[in-house]
C-alpha cells in the first residue's frame, strides 16, 4: 500500500509578506566578479550607466544620499557608511576589501590621508569599459599595469577635469562638457563577460605584496601634513619588475638609513633630552656629542659661504667655534656692532653642556624626531625601550634623529638670517626654504632596521620664511600660556 500524500502540513504557516525574497541584486552589472577589485566608484558608475539611473536614483535605488555638487569618486572612497549602503544594495554581506583605500597601501596608514588634494585618476581604456580600481589612484603608479596607458585626471579630448560630480543628465554620467564619453555603454556591456586582460592576476599579486609590506612598514605623518601624493610617490619603492610603471622621480629629496654595526653611547640620556621636544615651546635642546657636531658643522658651513661684511667679528667666531676652526684670511667683518639676535643662533657651549636655540627652527623640523621615537618605542617607556633594544636599533634611531635636527636647523638658520642678510635669497641651494619630512619605518622580526624619509616643501602662503617661524612660535606661546584651550575668565578661575 502506498504512503499517503500530505497536502497540508500541520506546521504553523509562515506569515505572508508583500516583499519578494531577492538573493541577488536586481541591477544590471551588479556582478562584481566581472570587474575584479573594482573601486566602489567604479561599481556605482557601471550601475548608473547600465541601469539608466538619474541622480535622484542614487538615494532612491541605492540608498546613497549625496549632494549633486559633491565629488562622487571621493564620497565613495572615503565614506564607510555609503560603501555599506552600496554593498547592501548589491546584496553583499559586507563591502569588499578592495573598496578600502588603505588596503592598497604598502605601509600602515589611514586612507583619509589621500583625501587632501583628491583627484579622480583613471586609465582611459579601463574606464571606457566601465572599469576602475583604486590602484589607479595610487600616486606611486604612473601607468595602467595591463594597458600601459598613462593614468589621467582630465578628459583626453579637451583637458577638462573628469566629470565625477553626482550631477549628470540622463544616460550621460562620466560624459565631459565637450561631449566626450569617458564611459561607453556598449563597451561596458561587452566587458561584463570578463575582466580586462591581465587585471585580475596583477591586482592579486599587488595586494599580496602590499599586505606583506604593510606588516613591516609604518608611516609617520608630519605635523602640517597637506597633499601627500608627491611624498608618497617618492616614499614607495615598487619591486624591480614594476619599476617601469612607477611615478617618475621628482625633485623631492629622499634618503634611507639602515642599521649598521655600531653602538650608540649615552642613548638613554639622548632619548630623554629629545623628549623635551614635546613641549609647546621647547626653548633650548641639550645636544648629544653627535648632535652637537652636526649642528656645529651646519653653522660653520653657512658662515663660510656668506658674503664678506655680513657677520661681525664676534658673530663669526661664535659660528665657527663649534667646528674648531678659524675665520678665513679673506674674512671681512661687518661694519656694525655684534647683534644679540644673531649671536644666539649658533650652538651654545656652557659648563652644563651644549645647547641649541630652537627659536630659529619651525616646529615641523623639531617635532618629527619625537614622532620617530614614538614609532620606535610602540608605547613602551624610554627605559623599557632602551633595555629591550639592540645597539644597532638605538644607533639607527639616534642617527636619523640627529640628521633630521641638523637639516631642520640648517633651514631655520638660513630663514632667520635672510632678512638681515639679503644675499642669502640669491644663493640657490642655500636660499631660505622650509621643508617637513614624511617618514616610513620598517620593523623586521620586531626590530627597527630601516627608515626612509622624503622632505616636502612647507607651504608658506603670503608669509616669508622667517615670518612663518615667528608665527609658529607665537602660536606655541599662546598654547603654552592657555594650556591649549580657551582662556578662562577671572570669575571662573576663582
Amino acid at each position: 500500500m502506498s504512503r499517503p500524500i500530505v497536502l497540508r502540513d500541520d506546521a504553523h504557516a509562515r506569515a505572508l509578506s508583500p516583499h519578494a525574497i531577492v538573493r541577488s541584486s536586481p541591477f544590471v552589472g551588479a556582478d562584481l566578479s566581472s570587474v575584479p577589485h573594482s573601486s566602489a566608484f567604479g561599481a556605482v558608475s557601471r550601475l548608473i550607466r547600465l541601469n539608466a539611473m538619474e541622480p535622484i536614483d542614487l538615494a532612491r535605488l541605492l540608498g546613497l544620499r549625496t549632494q549633486r555638487s559633491q565629488d562622487l569618486s571621493s564620497v565613495m572612497t572615503f565614506s564607510d557608511a555609503r560603501k555599506e549602503k552600496l554593498a547592501h544594495a548589491l546584496c553583499l554581506p559586507a563591502p569588499p576589501a578592495s573598496w578600502n583605500l588603505s588596503a592598497w597601501f604598502p605601509f600602515a596608514a589611514p586612507s583619509t590621508l589621500l583625501a587632501e588634494g583628491w583627484a579622480f585618476r583613471f586609465c582611459p581604456e579601463c574606464l571606457q569599459s566601465g572599469y576602475h580600481t583604486l590602484l589607479h589612484q595610487l600616486p606611486w603608479f604612473a601607468c595602467c599595469p595591463w594597458h600601459g596607458d598613462p593614468l589621467q585626471t582630465t578628459c583626453g579630448n579637451c583637458g577638462l577635469t573628469a566629470p565625477v560630480n553626482a550631477n549628470w543628465e540622463f544616460d550621460r554620467n562620466l560624459v565631459c562638457a565637450c561631449g566626450h564619453a569617458l564611459l561607453d555603454t556598449r563597451a561596458a556591456l561587452k566587458r561584463a563577460a570578463g575582466p580586462p586582460i591581465g587585471a585580475a592576476t596583477f591586482l592579486e599579486t599587488y595586494l599580496t605584496w602590499a599586505e606583506q609590506e604593510r606588516a613591516v612598514w609604518a608611516l609617520t605623518t608630519p605635523p602640517l601634513a597637506g597633499d601627500p601624493r608627491s611624498a608618497f610617490a617618492a616614499l614607495v619603492r615598487l619591486p624591480r619588475a614594476w619599476k617601469a610603471l612607477g611615478a617618475p622621480s621628482g625633485a623631492l629629496h629622499t634618503r634611507e638609513w639602515a642599521t649598521t654595526i655600531r653602538r650608540a653611547d649615552g642613548a638613554l640620556n639622548t632619548l630623554r633630552e629629545l623628549d623635551t621636544l614635546r613641549r609647546e615651546r621647547p626653548g633650548f635642546l641639550r645636544l648629544s656629542p653627535a648632535q652637537s657636531a652636526s649642528c656645529a658643522c651646519v653653522a660653520a658651513d653657512l658662515a663660510l659661504k656668506l658674503p664678506v661684511k655680513t657677520l661681525a667679528d664676534g658673530e663669526m667666531t661664535l659660528f665657527l667655534a663649534g667646528a674648531g676652526i678659524d675665520a678665513l684670511a679673506s674674512f671681512e667683518p661687518a661694519e656694525r656692532a655684534l647683534s644679540a639676535e644673531v649671536s644666539v643662533l649658533p650652538p651654545w657651549r656652557t659648563s652644563a653642556g651644549e645647547f641649541l636655540n630652537l627659536m630659529c627652527m619651525h616646529p615641523v623640523a623639531y617635532r618629527p624626531p619625537v614622532q620617530l621615537v614614538d614609532a620606535a618605542t610602540l608605547g613602551r617607556s624610554l627605559s623599557d625601550f632602551h633595555s629591550q633594544s639592540t645597539p644597532e636599533e638605538l644607533d639607527l634611531l639616534l642617527r636619523v634623529c640627529t640628521q633630521l635636527l641638523a637639516r631642520g636647523y640648517a633651514e631655520g638658520l638660513r630663514c632667520v638670517l635672510a632678512p638681515r642678510i639679503p644675499a642669502l635669497f640669491a644663493m640657490e641651494r642655500d636660499a631660505p626654504h622650509l621643508t617637513q619630512p614624511w617618514l616610513i619605518v620598517r620593523r623586521k622580526s620586531g626590530r627597527l632596521d630601516r627608515i626612509r624619509a622624503v622632505w616636502e616643501p612647507l607651504r608658506r602662503g603670503a608669509y616669508q620664511e622667517a615670518e612663518l617661524i615667528q608665527a609658529a612660535d607665537d602660536a606655541n606661546k599662546r598654547r603654552e600660556r592657555y594650556g591649549g584651550g580657551r582662556r578662562k575668565s577671572r570669575s571662573k578661575a576663582r
